[in-house]
């Protein structure tokens, strides 16, 4: 649709063909369905040439249809190099290995691209761990606070919540960019591997137990406030 193309039937194929560019065939049939009769209709009057892309196996097209004047007949042999383009032209087996060489640039393009996003996803759980125990930190450290400093006003205590939380996310920003760069590296996965032991990413129980249990109001709470006397955090 986005190339102008429709699907017709056969028994519409003679009125079609005489507006077409270009056409696409490959039906299920034993023999031949486009002879050189049909297309040679479609070409009285018309100056503009005629592209006839054959890809059933066997051929739809009738082999003789390649000759007739204006009509170009690309099929699976000449896609492999086995027939000449014309006849007494030599095997278009150079352009043939041409369009197989970047068709496979074009693959293994594709697959480092996967496989550099497979790589990255699989050092996004260590990444959201990281950023997740940062975020417990900073969630004791401001619960703290309220605790050592009860008078603090809302809107204090809010821009400190504030800074604290841009000072993290800035220290956090270059580790976390790098893992995912160089996930994609040979050995990338080690890097992700020493960040989780570097900062013991899910080894720590209690980490898991303060994010359960702490919740921040910066402008704070008696029961917070308790809940941090109770932890006697340092």
């Amino acid at each position: 649709d986005s190339r102008g193309g429709r699907a017709v039937d056969l028994e519409e194929l003679g009125s079609e063909l005489a507006d077409a560019d270009v056409l696409v065939t490959c039906t299920g049939a034993t023999g031949t369905v486009i002879g050189t009769d049909l297309v040679t209709s479609a070409m009285v009057g018309r100056e503009r040439p005629l592209v006839v892309v054959d890809l059933a196996l066997p051929r739809d097209v009738d082999a003789a249809v390649g000759t007739l004047p204006g009509v170009h007949v690309v099929d699976l042999a000449m896609l492999q190099g086995e027939r000449a383009a014309r006849p007494g032209e030599p095997v278009a087996g150079s352009v043939a290995a041409d369009d197989i060489a970047a068709a496979h640039a074009l693959v293994e393009l594709e697959t480092s691209l996967l496989r550099a996003e497979r790589q990255a996803a699989a050092v996004a759980p260590t990444v959201s761990a990281l950023r997740s125990q940062a975020a417990v930190v900073v969630d004791a450290e401001l619960l703290r606070l309220s605790t050592r400093l009860p008078d603090l006003d809302a809107r204090s205590r809010a821009e400190v919540a504030r800074t604290v939380r841009r000072v993290v996310d800035k220290l956090l920003h270059e580790p976390t960019v790098r893992v995912k760069e160089l996930a994609s590296s040979p050995g990338g996965t080690d890097y992700a591997d020493a960040l989780r032991a570097l900062f013991g990413l899910g080894l720590d129980a209690d980490t898991t137990v303060l994010a359960d249990a702490v919740t921040v109001d910066p402008a704070g709470t008696g029961a917070r406030d308790q809940l941090a006397a109770d932890r006697d955090l340092p």
